[in-house]
């Protein structure tokens, strides 16, 4: 972890929660605040609590880490303290509402840009796609991703919507057999009706992480022989699948985490193109 970023980071939000009002520094006290934030390219994890130090001194204690292993058990951590009935204590620095909307910018990530978006943000870009491709015969659609849905219920896929199953299989492998709860399930499927993007995100919509990518058809005997003769680590199907269809300099990718970390726009979109994508389809999240 790059303590010095992680510092500024640290330091950044300290001074916020300092000039914050009261209230909010006892709610800090029931229940630590934890968000994410990109410095740099590298998404960090913040946590916020505070600690009674005495009758009226509180401690706010801000810990950073990069979610790796060894800055998860030891994060770099900046506190300060506020004492009750402090100038700021009853209303703090006010901030302006933030205005509600479809889609929150968050970062480029690994080349993609992140937003956080509502449902219906999603489904228009999906269908704003569908609408698209129905207009282009050199184009393959291809989506892999992660699902609780079980084994029959993505095979049921195959059934009700023009789809072919590539991969339908539980991530649970060697020692994770063992273990007493049911773990996600991995897809690979071949869009065949390019009418479906949104049926089928409705028909596996559990728990899901999706991406669509849409190829030139010249470059899908290669990437289905990349994924073919490939072995995949513990949750590495979706990444190691994504990295595949990226060496199209043609691809789209769109790409929805259903986990997302806001309550006003609960999903997580992930979008990139290839330097040469296809006039029509770039941007086309934003229309």
């Amino acid at each position: 972890m790059n303590k010095a970023h992680a510092k500024q980071l640290a330091e950044k939000h300290l001074d916020r929660y300092m000039k914050s009002d009261g209230n909010t520094i006892k709610g800090l006290l029931n229940e630590a605040d934890w968000f994410f934030e990109v410095f740099n390219g590298v998404e960090y994890q913040l946590r916020v609590n505070a600690l009674k130090q005495s009758d009226d001194k509180i401690a706010v204690i801000v810990a950073v880490d990069d979610q790796k292993y060894r800055s998860a058990v030891i994060p770099l951590c900046v506190s300060d303290f506020r004492t009750e009935g402090d100038s700021l204590w009853t209303e703090g620095t006010r901030k302006s509402v933030e205005e509600k909307r479809d889609r929150y910018s968050y970062a480029k990530l690994g080349g993609e840009d992140v937003s956080y978006v509502t449902p219906g943000c999603a489904f228009r870009s999906l269908e704003y796609l569908e609408t698209a491709l129905s207009a282009m015969n050199d184009r393959v659609v291809y989506v892999v991703g992660y699902t609780n849905k079980t084994k029959r219920e993505i095979r049921d896929a195959e059934d009700k919507l023009p789809v072919q199953i590539v991969i339908n299989k539980s991530v649970r492998k060697g020692f994770r057999c063992l273990l007493p709860f049911r773990m996600a399930r991995v897809f690979l499927l071949k869009i065949t009706g390019e009418e479906c993007l949104v049926r089928l995100f409705h028909q596996l919509d559990k728990f899901l992480l999706i991406r669509y990518g849409i190829l030139n058809e010249k470059s899908e005997k290669s990437f289905l022989d990349a994924v073919n003769n490939s072995t995949f680590e513990f949750f590495g199907e979706e990444k190691a699948i994504s990295d595949y269809m990226k060496k199209d300099d043609m691809y789209v990718s769109y790409k929805i985490n259903t986990s997302g970390r806001r309550e006003d726009a609960p999903f997580i979109e992930y979008v990139s193109l290839g330097k040469n994508a296809p006039e029509e389809l770039v941007g086309f999240h934003l229309k």
